[in-house]
């Protein structure tokens, strides 16, 4: 779950605290990508290990309502059959869809007929199975269910974008251009070759995407902190970068790496969550501070183990530490 503080996000305790680690989210949690809405990007190369029928997308993403449709993940129009098979999409009245393609041009859209656009993060996801079943989740949970006759079309060989998509405007043989820019935050989109269930899409929401995920194809969690190159942490290695290209200096389609969570007290091994996988670090923290420090380059040692708030790490802080760990959060 995140929610809003001082501008920033805080990612807060998922779960009960004596559940063991179970998150997939690692050193870098804090980082996102911003998008402008008027050119930027991600691309990630053409790969036939893009599922196409049978599917589901998800990510985080953070805006207000957009002035246009605004693409948060697509399989946008190639040049050669013109079809776009899929792509997740921010509507004018703060909803999200998800849009399908056949081979004949024909497409239709599935609403979530959720509210998401009210600068504040939020989970969506939308799959699609053999049968044609669709359906649409906000924040982990299921928002609509449909029975799609369209069958999305197999003849693309876009690359696959994140913050846009690739359309044709006007008839051919114009090619297809980026549009639909996406104006806000996006984290972690992930893609997979199967419909997750309702139950595994409510456990990416709470604990994140774990990159032994079965069926997981893309996985890009902009945790790369600098550079050009985005990368993928699925089995797949479907690695793209910022911007209109992989030029090593970047370019004005670039989005904006950014931080956009707070020290989480307590959250002593620097992964985002508050819960017992904390307990092993926070005594490392004070036993060895130097060897804390290695282990979790990035995390202020003050920040996560000076539970009492007394500008030290000491034994003073081993009993509000397991009291906090007993009330479920930090002081």
């Amino acid at each position: 779950m995140r929610f809003e503080m001082s501008g920033l996000v805080l990612l807060t305790l998922i779960g009960s605290w004596l559940a063991p680690e179970a998150s997939a989210q690692a050193d870098g949690a804090c980082d996102a990508l911003d998008f402008d809405g008027v050119d930027d990007r991600v691309m990630v190369p053409y790969s036939a290990s893009f599922p196409t029928e049978v599917f589901t997308v998800a990510a985080w993403i953070k805006a207000e309502i957009p002035r246009r449709r605004a693409s948060i993940v697509a399989r946008g129009e190639d040049n050669v059959s013109g079809n776009d098979p899929w792509k997740i999409i921010l509507q004018t009245d703060g909803t999200f869809i998800l849009m399908l393609e056949d081979a004949n041009d024909v497409n239709a859209t599935y609403s979530s007929g959720t509210f998401v656009a009210d600068d504040d993060w939020h989970h969506v996801a939308a799959t699609r199975q053999q049968s044609g079943a669709v359906a649409t989740y906000v924040d982990g949970a299921p928002r609509a269910s449909f029975s799609s006759s369209i069958v999305p079309s197999s003849a693309n060989s876009q690359f696959l974008t994140i913050g846009c998509t690739h359309g044709i405007f006007g008839p051919p043989p114009p090619p297809p251009i980026p549009a639909w820019f996406f104006p806000g935050q996006i984290d972690e989109p992930a893609v997979w070759n199967r419909a997750l269930t309702a139950q595994e899409i409510f456990g990416v929401h709470e604990q994140g995407v774990a990159p032994d995920s079965p069926g997981l194809i893309g996985h890009w969690n902009f945790n790369e902190g600098s550079g050009q190159a985005v990368l993928d942490s699925s089995p797949h290695a479907n690695h793209g970068f910022l911007g209109a290209n992989n030029n090593i200096n970047g370019d004005s389609a670039d989005p904006e790496r950014i931080i956009v969570c707070v020290c989480q007290p307590c959250d002593a091994n620097c992964d985002g969550l508050f819960n017992g996988g904390d307990i092993d670090a926070f005594f490392l923290a004070l036993g060895d501070p130097a060897a804390w420090a290695a282990q979790y380059p990035g995390c202020e040692i003050l920040c996560v183990a000076d539970v009492n708030g007394d500008g030290s790490v000491n034994g003073g802080d081993i009993d509000p530490f397991f009291a906090a760990l007993g009330q479920g959060s930090c002081p």
